[in-house]
């Protein structure tokens, strides 16, 4: 807009100088020469070069305001502030532009023919007057067309550009993550944060499916041992740098020493070969090791920033980090340099709800716009006409368990506790009563989703006689004699949902003290080994059954990594590293529901539940896909 006014001046100066009145002197003067022509002879020379100073003038103005008038046009047909809806009036200013550059080269040519005319004035007076006529019409004609032009651009209306409105999404989130390094995240709440923030090479498509979003080729070699990866074109951080394969490599090495080491324990190394190719060298054939790339362990991230990213996490993700005031909310910004291109959603605010927040009032007040809906509220949604259409469900890949402690000297250290424990608990009535029906009893570890899963597994049905009498076999006839802390997270739902266990255990003589904790004191104490009893979950990271046993029962990850039952068995152990390396679908198959039956008759948990992820999102937002990971991709989501 700026640019317009100034050409605006500018044609106002050029056409309000001192050329004009050098022009109506010229009339004057030949009017005088018809009458004293003697008198113009003698004085032509003085006038002639009088006039020749004014030709000078109006010639270098009209090629400046030629000159100045192309440039801004220039300007204007280039400058990326030009609004829009301003398109239309800039392209009729060009068109005048061009129909009036005729007239401004005629103007200036008229004017050299004016002194043109006086070097011959001596030969013909009566031609000079007649001809000097003719060029102040023509000349009187150009200028009206100036000021026509300059007219035109007072009319003109240039409407300033209008920042569009930033489209935001306002999300439900339970609580702050408790990690935003990307190399210790075991949390759902972490992990459904950083996934915004981070990515790797690999992606989730369809299911548990993966694809290279950031790879130009990849290949494995003969004996499956060996991925040679080499990295795609214009993949960059959030602070501008592009991403090296060193870069890649500092971030695998870097995960392969921390809590989630284990996506890694089948590497042998990492080795960069140039600024855009490595290898991965594997020390057996495995299976999952693509989709683990495609988890929260194989993303990238500056390996020089490692130490920061707590605070200030800094991906190649769809989204960075703009704002987090902790029990409130964080707020996630556009990348848009983004390798697959800038999100449709500007900002994602992740609404931090204390407890008792009343989340289905907050959706009708459009306080939230997307949640993942806790079960409990599922019966109040789906009796609703508005919220109902409103509602999304998708199966998940999890399971809920309530898990025993094997290192601290209890009664749960035997077996047969354990079982009598497992044979308390009506599964059916604790999901009816805690997430509205919505679950489906465990048998066992995996869920239906996987194709491991074994229909044919018994597990442990309801039969609270049956656990009278294996208490009584292991000596406790009247039951338990002490009291015991029973570790849980402060959220409602779980608080629930371990008083009506707590009821099941007293039935049969096993008295309980609940303990709700904070979701990250909860964690360490559990992950230390602290905790005697304590409900958890585990959703799973890639979509395979590797990624069920190997974290949560394999002797290596006892804590933190994921065992947080401490729980150790040989056998189970050489069953998944076997399960690891078999290429063969069938026989990987056959080898984990081996595994699970060792595990459900050590009963190192009672095997609860597999929950179904359900979702409420308002009505004019689009491009949301439940998929079975429990991922959610903003970037592919927009709003109207």
């Amino acid at each position: 807009m700026t640019k317009v006014i100034s050409l605006y001046g500018k044609i106002e100066a050029a056409r309000s100088g001192i050329e004009q009145e050098n022009l109506m002197v010229i009339v004057d003067q030949i009017t005088e020469l018809s009458q004293e022509f003697n008198q113009i002879v003698k004085g032509i020379g003085n006038f002639a070069e009088n006039i020749m100073q004014g030709t000078d003038s109006v010639v270098n103005n009209i090629g400046k305001m030629k000159s100045d008038i192309n440039r801004a046009i220039d300007a204007l047909k280039t400058n990326k502030e030009i609004s829009e809806s301003s398109q239309n009036e800039v392209n009729y200013l060009i068109q005048i532009v061009n129909e009036m550059a005729p007239s401004v080269e005629k103007q200036k040519n008229i004017v050299y023919q004016v002194f043109d005319i006086f070097k011959e004035g001596e030969k013909n007076a009566e031609g000079i007057k007649n001809r000097i006529f003719q060029i102040w019409e023509a000349t009187a004609s150009a200028i009206e067309n100036s000021e026509s032009f300059a007219n035109t651009l007072k009319n003109i209306e240039i409407i300033p550009e209008v920042k569009p409105k930033k489209k935001i999404i306002k999300v439900h989130l339970t609580g702050d993550p408790v990690h935003l390094d990307p190399s210790v995240i075991g949390d759902v709440t972490s992990n459904n944060v950083a996934h915004s923030i981070y990515r790797g090479i690999f992606d989730f498509g369809e299911g548990a499916s993966v694809y290279p979003a950031r790879l130009s080729e990849w290949n494995l070699s003969r004996d499956g041992k060996k991925w040679k990866f080499v990295l795609g074109d214009k993949i960059l951080f959030h602070n501008g740098r592009k991403v090296t394969s060193e870069d890649v490599v500092a971030s695998f090495k870097r995960t392969m020493k921390s809590s989630n080491a284990y996506f890694f324990d089948a590497v042998k190394d990492i080795i960069s070969v140039d600024k855009k190719t490595f290898e991965v060298h594997l020390k057996y054939p495995y299976m999952p090791f693509t989709q683990n790339l495609a988890t929260i362990a194989g993303v990238i991230f500056p390996p020089e920033l490692s130490e920061t990213l707590e605070e200030k996490p800094i991906g190649i993700g769809p989204y960075t980090l703009k704002e987090w005031e902790k029990g409130k909310h964080l707020i996630l910004e556009a990348f848009k340099d983004y390798s697959i291109g800038t999100p449709y959603i500007d900002e994602i605010h992740l609404i931090i709800s204390s407890e008792g927040t009343p989340l289905i009032k907050n959706f009708e007040n459009r306080e939230i716009d997307f949640a993942s809906l806790p079960s409990s509220q599922i019966k109040e949604v789906k009796s609703s006409p508005t919220l109902s259409p409103l509602l999304i469900t998708s199966p998940s890949l999890d399971v809920q368990y309530l898990g025993f402690n094997f290192i601290i000297d209890t009664p749960f250290k035997r077996k047969d506790v354990r079982k009598a424990v497992n044979f308390a608990i009506n599964r059916k009535e604790l999901i009816e009563e805690t997430i509205g029906g919505q679950g489906i009893p465990a048998k066992g570890v995996f869920p239906p989703g996987l194709s491991v899963y074994n229909p044919n597994l018994l597990g442990y049905n309801y039969n609270p006689e049956k656990s009278k009498e294996l208490l009584k076999n292991a000596g406790f006839t009247d039951g338990l004699s002490d009291e015991y802390v029973f570790d849980v997270s402060d959220t409602p739902m779980n608080i629930k949902r371990a008083g009506i266990i707590q009821r099941y255990l007293d039935d049969i003589g096993i008295k309980t003290r609940l303990n709700p904790l904070k979701w990250k004191d909860f964690l360490d104490k559990v992950h230390k080994g602290d905790s005697i009893i304590f409900i958890l979950g585990w959703s799973s990271d890639n979509g395979d059954p590797d990624n069920f046993l190997y974290p949560l029962f394999h002797s290596k990850n006892v804590g933190e990594p994921g065992n947080s039952s401490f729980y150790k068995n040989s056998e189970v152990d050489t069953l998944i590293e076997k399960g690891m390396s078999e290429i063969n679908p069938g026989k990987r198959i056959e080898i984990y529901r081996e595994a699970e039956k060792i595990i459900v008759e050590d009963a190192p948990w009672v095997f609860l539940y597999h929950g179904v992820q359900n979702y409420i999102v308002q009505p004019d937002i689009y491009g949301f896909k439940p998929n079975i990971l429990d991922i959610v991709n903003y970037e592919m989501m927009w709003r109207d």
